[in-house]
């Protein structure tokens, strides 16, 4: 990692002489809740950095601008921020528990973040601010709780200013302007999200954005958001939010649902009108996903070590979450295998005619007869060879329900998992037992992965089956 060493002398400096710093990399600021500090120009700092979790242990702060508001409860989990209010360099993802934290610090809100004895991490061109978090010898970023939060971000003497959303076109993205307050025009929804709402009930959900020529855009909306149920519009414009991204695909996440204007003339020349009643017509294609159904969730995948094709142990485990059955019926196991971004009919687990029990789990074997003979018991189901319950680490999985829905996923789709810190060969991956809902986007933050194929001892966690793995037994169940 680059040094910060020529930060750590003109802070010992001052620390003598308080004040403005001369150069175009510092700036003066007098926060209102402490002593005049200097805060280091965030891009600066950002060129300091490598690509790795690192522990900030110098009194180095950034003046930075609110732009996100969870008001409307579709952004949790985080509080987003940038350099400038209108023509941002750098975007900052701040990682916390706090929640209602638009009452403190509403957009446009001008912040002085301390980031000694936090740990930050660049992601795609942005910066990713919080707690050390780690699972088994992976190091990545917790949240920081409630309770300490403004201790880091303090409210500066600075005016509220209004935020503007920095324009940017689909095809000059390349994996940059992470976090940051952004606006694409000329966007519409993809024919198969017309008529729908923002997001099923209690699911996080993906909604998918064209440009009029043709590049992809999603929209990350939250199932407990005040607008979940509010239904999309279904012609083309404007949208801005907070951009994030799911592998190479970008996110906009919105602070509220004004900020998808989408009211011209389709692209395609398509015409509908996507009423209430249409949308509410109570079909059972349109229906969304029972409540006790989106408590269903992927609990471990196991591929232990001593595997062989005379004694394979491998196998990958569900668990209902809620105290109410869920029939399963038509649900799908799908397995995208290495990097693939397509999945076969021949790896895809089903589910024709079973419930699951409340707070119970179900058991897919890859090879049900070796798996009675190693683990003494029979599992719920067969998946078979080359299937998602039979996979070598490195692939990626998706629980989709009888509408097609994403439920669940491990992984991400069209990244080869290998030496990822989502890699479980020769080892396991268990869901943590606090994880109650399924998250159709998948956070590394909600698993234990033990991999044991490292060899130079780095996360060296082989697992030996049966003494090391439990199926049909999960937190809570």
């Amino acid at each position: 990692m680059k040094t910060l060493r020529k930060y750590s002398i003109l802070l010992v400096w001052l620390s003598l002489f308080p004040g403005c710093v001369p150069g175009d990399d510092y700036e003066s600021i007098s926060p209102c809740e402490a002593p005049e500090v200097s805060a280091v120009k965030a891009t600066a700092f950002f060129d300091t950095l490598q690509n790795e979790v690192t522990r900030i242990k110098e009194p180095i702060y950034l003046k930075l601008y609110v732009t996100s508001s969870d008001k409307e409860d579709n952004i949790y989990g985080a509080i987003y921020l940038q350099d400038h209010p209108s023509s941002p360099s750098l975007g900052v993802e701040l990682r916390t528990g706090l929640r209602d934290a638009y009452l403190l610090y509403p957009p446009g809100t001008e912040v002085l973040l301390g980031l000694e004895g936090l740990y930050v991490k660049p992601h795609k061109g942005g910066l990713q601010v919080g707690s050390k978090l780690e699972s088994f010898g992976n190091t990545t970023l917790g949240r920081i709780p409630a309770q300490v939060t403004k201790e880091y971000l303090r409210l500066s003497c600075g005016v509220v200013k209004e935020v503007a959303a920095r324009s940017v076109a689909a095809d000059t993205l390349d994996g940059n302007y992470s976090f940051m307050y952004v606006r694409f025009n000329d966007v519409q929804l993809v024919t198969d999200d017309l008529c729908k709402r923002f997001a099923e009930p209690q699911h996080t959900t993906i909604r998918t954005l064209n440009t009029c020529d043709e590049k992809k855009l999603e929209l990350l909306n939250s199932g407990y958001s005040a607008f979940s149920d509010s239904l999309l519009p279904s012609g083309t414009g404007h949208v801005q939010g907070i951009l994030k991204y799911r592998g190479s695909v970008p996110q906009l996440l919105l602070n509220s649902v004004k900020e998808v204007q989408l009211t011209d003339s389709r692209c395609d020349g398509l015409e509908l009108d996507c009423s209430l009643s249409q949308a509410d017509s109570g079909s059972e294609e349109d229906d969304p996903v029972p409540t006790e159904e989106g408590r269903v969730l992927i609990s471990e995948l196991a591929d232990p070590l001593n595997t062989t094709t005379s004694g394979n142990g491998r196998f990958i485990e569900l668990y209902n979450a809620s105290d109410l059955p869920a029939d399963l019926s038509g649900w799908e196991l799908r397995r995208y295998t290495n990097g693939n971004t397509e999945f076969t009919n021949s790896t895809v687990v089903t589910f024709d005619q079973v419930v699951m029990k409340g707070k119970s789990t179900l058991v897919i074997a890859a090879n049900p007869t070796h798996f009675e003979e190693i683990y003494g018991f029979a599992p719920d189901l067969s998946g078979g060879s080359a299937t998602a319950a039979d996979s070598n680490g490195d692939d990626n999985v998706i629980l989709v329900n009888a509408q097609g829905q994403t439920v669940d996923v491990f992984g991400v789709p069209g990244e080869d998992g290998t030496g990822t810190d989502r890699d479980f060969m020769d080892g396991r991956a268990v869901r943590h037992g606090h994880v109650t809902l399924g998250n159709p986007v998948f956070d590394l933050s909600e698993w234990e992965v033990y991999q044991g194929y490292n060899a130079d001892g780095n996360n060296f966690l082989p697992r030996y089956a049966p003494a090391d793995l439990t199926p049909g037994v999960h937190d809570g169940s």
